[in-house]
């Protein structure tokens, strides 16, 4: 398809969007995708075939609330999302992924999301969550979604989309599947957050956040904004529940936001703005001193605990789901440890916390990007085989390094998938470690330079199920996402 842009606009979101035509004069819409890989680097082809697989499985155009791409094409230097085009959505992309919406706009919003989630169903589809920067208010109360499952594809690799990983619910965070009333828990958090102006959650440190999500229950949105209505709070805090099993279904969810769209009953009645605008300051004091206390409860408990044994049983009862690993107590040695603990276990988190600055990035995207298409293709496949392994792992430290500046180096095979079978490189590493700053006063060793060396690269089939190998090539444990998948049955 030979494509030429005649015009651009920029979204709300910063996303830019291009008007082309072929040589037929037909329109196209184009959304750059503006990835943060180098597209010299191999793991952007890869992506972009995964990319093109997962648009090839729903129909474009569809003509309602989702909008659906018909592939990805290179124009001069870049690569597009190409949409059929629709004037609405040409004219109102500024507005795409506003945070301005009018209380019917978020509740018209609610409505686009269910209907799309609906149509996803039907197409045996399951998107990793809905996020307010895939929505574009069309005007008259009219709302697109850009396809869920393909903005959440790339929002690991582009810039400003670090808050789409709050929006998980809580079972996805203890490493449950994606299904209907997770992604309905999402269209919740959306609807809360874009009709209050606010995260209902604290924002800081990824560990905090997960564990708030845990752990806390939201405020009644109407603290926040005292003009949303009793049926519309009811509602949201419905969807935001904890468990799954008490959330509304989906036919459920579209019937109420239906009747508050249409009735227009999702504005407070007399008597409720001015109760809860009246409140509103005091209960979220109090929220923030509760947060507060907790804070310093994490940061001073094991002095406490120490000294008051009985707290050891209070501690472990009711500790965060999830902790830091990498502390300023963890060694060098248990750093480089965790860091080829997570390449192995396809966790970008652990990896993060063991490296600083540009260190360690290839192996960031290699295991962000697995993970994404790991999770996809055991969901729409059923593959269950290993989508990275590490064998013969071996780590020894410089004795000549300073001590200030502690080295090692190590040795080891990796093998990543890469289309249908394995890449598979024999690699030695040097890493680096300095002591970093960590909180304000506090420094913790963290990896500042990774050298790596390929020694012979090579390709291998994909062995399905039935290797008994594990992800550092010891017997007897399952590798990666797979392991994890395992535990979660």
């Amino acid at each position: 398809m030979e494509l030429k842009i005649t015009a651009a606009k920029t979204g709300g979101n910063g996303r830019r969007l291009c008007l082309a035509q072929d040589k037929t004069g037909e329109k196209y819409l184009l959304e750059a995708l503006e990835l943060t890989i180098s597209q010299r680097e191999r793991f952007f082809l890869e992506f972009l075939h995964a990319l093109r697989e997962m648009i090839r499985r729903l129909p474009a155009p569809y003509g309602g609330s989702l909008l659906t791409y018909l592939g990805v094409e290179r124009v001069g230097e870049e690569y597009y999302l190409v949409l059929p085009f629709q004037r609405e959505v040409w004219e109102y992309w500024p507005r795409v992924g506003a945070a301005d919406l009018t209380l019917k706009e978020v509740v018209g919003a609610g409505e686009a999301m269910g209907e799309a989630l609906r149509f996803l169903q039907t197409q045996n589809e399951s998107p990793r969550g809905f996020f307010h920067t895939d929505l574009i208010p069309l005007g008259a109360g009219k709302v697109g979604v850009l396809d869920p499952r393909i903005q959440a594809m790339l929002a690991p690799y582009r810039e400003g989309e670090e808050l789409r990983e709050g929006f998980r619910p809580p079972e996805i965070i203890e490493d449950a599947q994606w299904d209907v009333k997770a992604n309905l828990y999402t269209i919740g958090l959306t609807m809360y957050y874009l009709a209050t102006g606010v995260y209902p959650f604290p924002l800081g440190r990824k560990e905090e956040t997960a564990a708030a999500i845990l752990k806390e229950e939201p405020l009644d949105p109407r603290y926040h904004q005292p003009e949303i209505g009793g049926a519309l709070a009811v509602l949201l805090q419905a969807l935001l529940t904890k468990e799954p099993a008490k959330r509304p279904g989906l036919q459920d969810f579209l019937d109420r936001i239906r009747e508050l769209y249409y009735q227009d009953r999702f504005l407070a009645i007399a008597g409720e703005k001015e109760h809860f605008a009246g409140e509103g300051e005091r209960v979220r004091r109090r929220l923030e001193q509760k947060r507060r206390a907790h804070r310093w409860w994490m940061k001073a408990k094991w002095p406490v605990l120490i000294t008051i044994p009985v707290l050891v049983l209070f501690y472990l009862f009711s500790r965060p789901g999830y902790e830091e690993v990498v502390t300023p107590e963890t060694t060098p040695e248990e750093v480089v440890a965790y860091f080829y603990k997570g390449l192995a276990e396809i966790d970008h988190m652990l990896l993060e916390q063991t490296v600083t600055g540009e260190a360690g990035k290839e192996y960031i995207n290699l295991t962000t990007l697995l993970h994404v298409i790991s999770r996809a293709r055991m969901v729409y496949e059923g593959v269950r085989f290993p989508f990275i392994v590490v064998e013969d792992l071996q780590i020894e430290p410089e004795e000549d390094a300073p001590a200030e500046r502690p080295s090692f180096r190590s040795s080891f095979r990796l093998k990543f998938i890469s289309g249908e079978e394995y890449t598979v490189q024999d690699r030695k590493e040097r890493l680096v470690l300095e002591r970093v700053r960590y909180k304000r006063k506090k420094y913790k060793w963290q990896i500042i330079e990774v050298q790596t060396e390929i020694l012979a690269e090579r390709k291998e089939p994909v062995v399905y199920e039935g290797s008994q190998s594990t992800p550092l090539g010891l017997p007897g444990e399952a590798h990666g996402d797979d392991r994890k998948e395992k535990e979660g049955e």
